[in-house]
């Protein structure tokens, strides 16, 4: 009986132990494959590497391989990459059609593979810290000639591709800073330009400014005083004599004896001392043509070097924008040199006074055999001021 009851307890034991030595055997099996586990996700996922940085128009972008220590499964073919403007919110995306031209700034990075579960991200920062790169060009220009601070740049180019402000400084010979200089300032300057780009990034670099020496007045013909209008030395139907100090113009015609006698009298305004005396002969016409000061004269025809006949000058080339006030000094002396004349004068001249026609300028006492005409005056309050009172034109108001 003893032994039988032995003999179950046993059993009972071996049967325990071998359960036991099922679950520590199980136990065993399910650690490892929690093992291959870990391990299989550590190998399949990737490990983000932050804090890369980039220079912008210098560096690549990063390849994915920089983004991340460890890339896992990874198939480069269907893999894209996202870039996320931690400032603005604004999207870029790298594919297989090449990488996106990313701002200045700070940026979130999502890679995405085939094969992975979601986007895995890291950070990337893209600087500005390059200065631009200046060529710049030599500027020389005549006394009272022009010139503005970008006919010194040659080019500007800096890695961002934004464009850059400039400034402008200049020092004279002695090296002392001056203000830039007009141009009527003659000397050599040495001038200073600075590019700053977007990111506050600046270069400078030095050129020159050379402006020319004032020149010399030209030389005044020797005064002459002729009593009489001069007498026809070519065939020109026509002579004119200017005296200076009455602001008259007085047209000869010449007759059958080949003399020249008194025909029209003229209105003038001639320019004092800066008309010059002399014996001259007309050149040059133009129907419109700039005038000293910015201003514009019609039926200009030239008598010396700079000096011609032309209307009261005009602010712009439209017969509508006279300078009327000037218009009423007419039979004074009031002009830079030149002798003006109302429109239909001068058209006159224009048209019937042919190159080469004999010009003498004198002063006298007598304004000339034919006198001096009285010169029209305009009504600075009225709406026609703009016009010519003289001018021919169909449009002009005066003449409706």
């Amino acid at each position: 009986m003893a032994n039988k009851h032995l003999t179950r307890k046993s059993k009972i034991i071996i049967s325990l132990s071998a359960s036991l030595a099922f679950l520590l055997l199980a136990a065993g099996i399910i650690f490892a494959l929690y093992q291959n586990h870990l391990n299989y996700l550590k190998e399949i996922t990737p490990i983000p590497n932050s804090g890369l940085q980039v220079e912008i128009g210098v560096d690549a972008l990063p390849s994915p391989e920089q983004y991340f220590s460890h890339l896992g499964s990874f198939d480069g073919q269907t893999a894209s990459i996202e870039y996320t403007s931690r400032e603005t919110g604004e999207l870029f995306i790298e594919n297989e059609t090449g990488s996106p031209a990313l701002p200045v700034g700070s940026y979130t990075v999502s890679l995405r593979c085939d094969g992975w579960d979601g986007p895995f991200v890291s950070s990337l920062i893209v600087n500005d810290t390059t200065p631009p790169i200046l060529t710049l060009k030599e500027v020389s220009i005549e006394y009272d000639g022009s010139y503005s601070k970008d006919d010194f740049l040659e080019s500007c180019l800096d890695n961002s591709g934004e464009d850059c402000s400039f400034s402008v400084s200049a020092a004279n010979a002695d090296g002392d800073t001056v203000e830039m200089p007009s141009s009527t300032d003659s000397g050599t300057y040495t001038v200073t330009v600075t590019a700053t780009d977007p990111s506050g990034n600046s270069s400078s670099m030095d050129t020159t400014l050379s402006i020319g020496e004032k020149p010399a007045p030209p030389p005044e013909p020797e005064p002459v005083q002729p009593s009489q209008p001069a007498q026809p030395s070519s065939g020109t139907p026509y002579s004119i004599s200017i005296n200076r100090a009455q602001n008259t113009v007085t047209i000869s015609q010449r007759n059958e004896n080949n003399e020249y006698v008194p025909f029209k009298a003229f209105v003038c305004s001639t320019g004092g001392s800066n008309t010059p005396l002399g014996n001259f002969k007309l050149g040059q016409r133009y129907l419109w043509l700039p005038l000293y000061g910015g201003v514009y004269g019609q039926y200009t025809i030239r008598i010396h070097g700079s000096i011609a006949f032309h209307s009261v000058p005009y602010y712009t080339q439209d017969k509508s924008d006279l300078e009327y006030e000037e218009y009423n000094k007419l039979g004074s002396t009031a002009s830079a040199g030149c002798v003006r004349l109302c429109v239909q004068d001068v058209k006159w001249i224009y048209e019937n006074c042919e190159a080469g026609t004999p010009v003498t300028i004198y002063d006298g006492d007598d304004p000339g055999p034919l006198g001096k005409p009285s010169s029209i005056q305009i009504d600075i309050n009225s709406p026609n001021r703009g016009w010519d009172p003289t001018d021919p034109d169909p449009a002009n108001p005066w003449n409706q």
